[in-house]
Order: structure tokens, then sequence, then C-alpha cells
């Protein structure tokens, strides 16, 4: 039996990553909370999409998914300052609501026999 190698890419941004990660893995599963950003990296990928070697969740990731929906603040002025704690200047935000996943739960879905994490940890 082949082991497959997935790469979780946890806080994808516009994808600019994907394609080295597509290289080095057989699945890369992307994880973005920002639905335009989602939605940028879907159109990007359509056809790695169609050939299953990409899958993206469109969610905010916690350590418990005991909430359905959970406020996500989207930058006006940039993408990459869009954050999942409530920010202290919250007029340059727009509020919006998302799917509240649990880390462990996406990895246990998208996991097939090895694993190779990828996760990137922002800090404001």
């Amino acid at each position: 039996m082949n082991s497959k190698k997935i790469i979780y890419d946890i806080g994808s941004n516009n994808g600019d990553d994907i394609p080295y990660y597509l290289l080095k893995s057989d699945l890369v599963v992307a994880v973005e909370a920002n639905p335009r950003l989602c939605d940028l990296i879907k159109n990007r990928f359509k056809e790695e999409i169609k050939n299953g070697s990409l899958v993206v969740e469109n969610c905010v990731v916690q350590i418990n998914d005991q909430v359905d929906k959970v406020p996500f603040y989207i930058a006006k002025n940039n993408h990459v300052l869009s954050q999942y704690p409530k920010p202290s200047n919250i007029n340059d935000y727009e509020e919006i609501y998302l799917p509240s996943k649990d880390i462990i739960k996406i990895m246990e879905i998208h996991f097939i026999s090895r694993l190779m994490l990828n996760i990137m940890i922002k800090k404001f």
C-alpha cells in the first residue's frame, strides 16, 4: 500500500504557496477563513480541485467545533490583516460570520496514511 502525502496549509491567504505544496504532496488541504481569498484560490486552482489534488476549507480554525459560526473580521484595506479575534480598531474591519471547525477533525477528514504538516502561525 502506497502512503500518500498530505500538506495542510493553514492560513492559505491568496494561495501563493499552493503550487509548491502541490509539487511536494498528493493532496493539499488549503484552510482559509477569508471567503474572498477562498474564492481567489478556487478560481486559481480549478483544475487541481477538479482532479482531487486540492481541497479548500473556508472556516475559522478552532480547538473544538462546539460553536457553529464565529465572527471573523475582514480588514477593509489589507486582507492580510483579517483576523479571528475582535480587533481593537473595529472600524477598519468588516464583521462576518463563518463556520468554526476543529483542526483535528479537518485533519481526520483528509487524512490518508502519511502526514506532512505545514502550519503557518501568524502573530499580530
